[in-house]
């Protein structure tokens, strides 16, 4: 739905609000919707007429987006001068409602609140307890015929992103994993664990390094991203605790598609706590895929805990009209058999136009559509470009800056801040192939090489190299680089490289001598994921080669310098995103390159065919879809 447009009243929108008189019984409810017909919106109306039956309502969600929206939505709907004390008794963010369930309820401690971003290197203590249980792992790791875990920095953050996804999961909440005691297993249990770990895709360290982290973290007592719903999860008198001082007795939730493991086990100690419970979400839309994290189905686990929950939807799209609509609805058929059958608001048209381009000319394409679009008086922030995988967006990124077609990312990683890039510029530096003026790109590139695992360096030498070319400046979450210290990291690290040709075979076999694909497969989130990261190290390794080691590093330095203009302000700025980041937003005008021709996607996989629906339902006025030839 557009800001600001109203939702309309229907009978399936009344039979929802209807249920407030069925939350009195105590039986659930679940919303199944489609893209664009006002999941959100219902939730306030809905919260609007439970509170006029005298109900104490809290809406959580599972994002602080999605919670900024639902309280603008209320505001709009229900009360304009919703004062900020106000808004914190009618909705929080799942994390939110954790960490006040933690702090004033938790059974042996009272937490303190550290970083819920993302952003954790904001606090010190979720790397220091990483550092402290990646240690005690080293400890007996060689003993076991494996190789220690690297303690730098970037290391850090990924084992911590290792941890945040088994939480999610509870992946470690089954057997052989739960109750097992390392002082107590014989060979026979260390074996059977071993297996599960390889069977789940995870390393045969991860286990232990969960443990020793979850150690670490209780003595230094703290909550980082994720720490908040495991705790909670598995303290469910803590959330009834929670809900009775605030007298809360029926929950909504919203965007119940981006439940996990961990949060459907809050769910059900509110529905335990004697709350009544309303979810709403989109089946299409629930595409998270990690490895190790079995498929998990939020709706299939609330309709098998409650068989006799009620189950209503929301198929009347205000988003998009046909000849998109159709298209959409057969996918979701294909997804979803039982679904209603998707509707779109009379009025309303939404272009589909499938072109057939050569992969490697598909970034050009995308450039000419929207500089047409812009010439023909369309601003910039009207496009969105889709892509499968982050990566995947660094051939449109080169074709849009030079075509001078300023752009943002959104929540993927811009080409010359990329790991594939930063490690082909290390590449460049540590050969000595230019003499040009340092700059930050160039510390930032070091230290990425130097976190690989064949940089021969040891732990000590990390840790001079990051500081020599960082400075941590209190109450700064970014690190102050200092490229007047790069010459000097370069003779620390130019000591252990040999000479190489700047052809394409030579920087493949550089690559390889310091095990660069394999470090980078190791840190994806899936193999999907693995293969867009190689094949842009390839597409790079290909421009370097052609470009030359100086007019490569000119590109990425110009790069930076136009996506720092263009990062200032939103107008007229391209949007590039992946499927993954793209829900929850919409643009008038959608470009999906990569998309399956019509062929592929009749003979499509379940997770694919959600991906496409997710991507393609973003679209308000016009999709092109581009598919290879």
């Amino acid at each position: 739905m557009q800001d600001g447009e109203p939702l309309e009243m229907n009978p399936e929108l009344s039979a929802i609000l209807a249920w407030a008189q069925s939350a009195d019984r105590g039986q659930p409810l679940l919303i199944e919707a489609s893209a664009g017909t006002g999941k959100t919106t219902a939730l306030v109306l809905l919260h609007q007429a439970l509170e006029r039956r005298g109900r104490t309502v809290l809406t959580l969600t599972y994002s602080q987006k999605g919670q900024a929206r639902w309280l603008e939505l209320y505001r709009r709907e229900v009360c304009r001068d919703l004062t900020p004390q106000a808004a914190q008794q009618l909705c929080n963010t799942l994390d939110e409602f954790a960490v006040r369930c933690l702090r004033d309820h938790a059974r042996d401690k009272r937490w303190q609140a550290g970083s819920l971003g993302r952003a954790i290197v904001d606090d010190d203590r979720p790397l220091l307890a990483m550092r402290q249980a990646v240690a005690r792992v080293n400890a007996y790791l060689p003993e076991r015929g494996v190789e220690p875990l690297r303690g730098d920095e970037e290391s850090l953050l990924q084992w911590l992103e290792l941890v945040d996804h088994l939480k999610a999961g509870l992946v470690f909440a089954q057997p052989p994993f739960a109750g097992f005691d390392s002082d107590l297993a014989d060979d026979y249990d260390l074996e059977n664990l071993q297996f599960a770990l390889e069977r789940l895709g995870l390393p045969p360290w991860a286990f232990s390094l969960f443990n020793e982290y979850e150690k670490c973290r209780e003595s230094i007592d703290f909550l980082c991203h994720g720490d908040a719903a495991f705790d909670l999860a598995h303290e469910p008198e803590a959330v009834a605790q929670g809900l009775r001082a605030r007298g809360v007795d029926v929950v909504l939730l919203d965007e119940f598609h981006d439940t996990k493991a961990v949060h459907f086990e809050i769910v059900r100690a509110l529905a335990a706590a004697g709350c009544a419970v309303a979810a709403v979400g989109d089946r299409g839309q629930d595409i998270f895929q990690w490895r190790g994290i079995a498929p998990f189905s939020a709706f299939d686990e609330f309709l098998r805990h409650w068989p006799d929950a009620q189950r209503l939807p929301l198929s009347l799209t205000h988003r998009f009209g046909n000849p998109l609509g159709k298209a959409i609805a057969g996918l979701l058929q294909r997804v979803n058999p039982a679904c209603a059958a998707l509707r779109c608001r009379a009025g309303l048209h939404t272009g589909v136009k499938r072109l057939t381009v050569a992969g490697d000319a598909q970034p050009a394409a995308i450039a000419r559509l929207i500089g047409d679009g812009m010439q023909a008086g369309a601003a910039g922030e009207t496009f969105a470009v889709i892509v499968p995988q982050g990566p995947q967006a660094f051939p449109v990124m080169l074709a849009l800056f030079r075509a001078g077609i300023a752009y943002r990312c959104d929540r993927i990683a811009p080409l010359h801040e990329s790991r594939e890039a930063r490690l082909l510029r290390a590449c460049v530096l540590l050969q000595g192939w230019v003499d040009v003026e340092h700059n930050a790109l160039d510390c930032k590139a070091l230290l990425q090489f130097a976190a690989g695992p064949r940089a021969g360096l040891d732990e000590d030498e990390r840790e001079a190299l990051s500081t020599l070319l960082a400075e941590r400046v209190a109450g700064e979450r970014l690190p102050r680089y200092i490229p007047g210290q790069v010459p000097l990291a370069l003779r620390m690290l130019g000591e252990r490289q040999s000479p190489i040709g700047c052809g394409v075979a030579a920087l493949h076999g550089w690559l390889a001598r310091h095990g660069i694909r394999e470090w980078l497969a190791s840190m994806a989130p899936t193999v999907v994921a693995a293969r867009a990261s190689s094949q842009a190290l390839d597409e790079l390794v290909a421009l370097l080669a052609q470009e030359g080691p100086t007019a490569f590093l000119a590109l990425l330095d110009a790069l930076a310098a136009q996506f720092q203009r263009g990062n200032v302000g939103f107008a007229s700025k391209v949007v590039l995103t992946s499927i993954l980041h793209c829900k929850g937003n919409e643009w008038p005008h959608v470009i999906l390159p990569g998309a399956p021709s019509a062929a592929q996607l009749a003979q499509a996989d379940l997770p694919t065919l959600r991906e496409q629906y997710v991507a393609m339902s973003r679209a308000r006025q016009m999709l092109w879809l581009l598919a290879s030839a």
